[in-house]
């Protein structure tokens, strides 16, 4: 259930830089999206294939392949606007920096860009959450929150606190970072499995409390 509830925000909010949907997609940047169901024709060396930690077969999952020139994601159908056509898709190629854009059978939708596009993509959707880090210990959505430290792919979070007892907002934290790992992860074309929040007390060093996205649903 919890890697369900991290994907499926991860992906709302990746949408939204995809121009899926009803959102304009932007003109000059490349949008967040790196390719992922493989590309016919396109790639001709041999892909790593990838999906989010979800069961396959869910209908929500999103395919990443890379491979050693291009790098494809497949939307799944249920993030597709409703009103998505071919010719929408092809207009919404020439806004963007994608190779190519392909409405399949099923409603999903297959992004192709470049290795050189989606490295690009990865290094901007890394500063995002670096910047979003930052904030998070600027004193004032969370007083308590001291700092943010991280291993490299985000699945990892070390929030050290001035108290232990946090307020209702510090506590749904472990949402954010859900999000941040999740994002991360799933257009990067990384197996996880689990995003793991360890909450240590200031004064003392010491981890007194642990969250792990793996354990939801059980």
């Amino acid at each position: 259930m919890k890697k369900n509830i991290c994907v499926f925000l991860a992906a709302v909010m990746l949408l939204s830089m995809f121009g899926c949907g009803s959102k304009p997609p932007p003109t000059s940047e490349p949008s967040p999206e790196a390719s992922a169901s493989p590309a016919p024709a396109e790639n001709t060396d041999e892909p790593k294939t990838t999906s989010s930690p979800e069961d396959s077969g869910s209908g929500s999952d999103f395919d990443v392949d890379t491979g050693l020139f291009n790098v494809t994601i497949t939307v799944p159908a249920s993030f597709i606007d409703e009103g998505t056509t071919q010719d929408s898709l092809d207009q919404k190629v020439k806004e963007s920096s994608f190779k190519s854009a392909t409405l399949n059978p099923d409603g999903s939708v297959t992004y192709v860009m470049t290795k050189h596009q989606h490295d690009k993509m990865m290094d901007e959707l890394r500063s995002t959450i670096e910047d979003d880090l930052v904030e998070l210990c600027d004193g004032e959505t969370y007083p308590h929150f001291v700092k943010v430290e991280h291993n490299d792919d985000y699945t990892v979070f070390k929030l050290t606190t001035s108290t232990q007892e946090l307020t209702l907002e510090e506590s749904f934290v472990t949402l954010i970072f859900m999000i941040y790992g999740g994002m991360y992860n799933t257009f990067s074309g990384a197996e996880f499995d689990n995003i793991q929040i360890l909450f240590i007390d200031e004064s003392t060093g010491n981890v007194y409390d642990e969250f792990n996205s793996s354990d939801m649903g059980e």
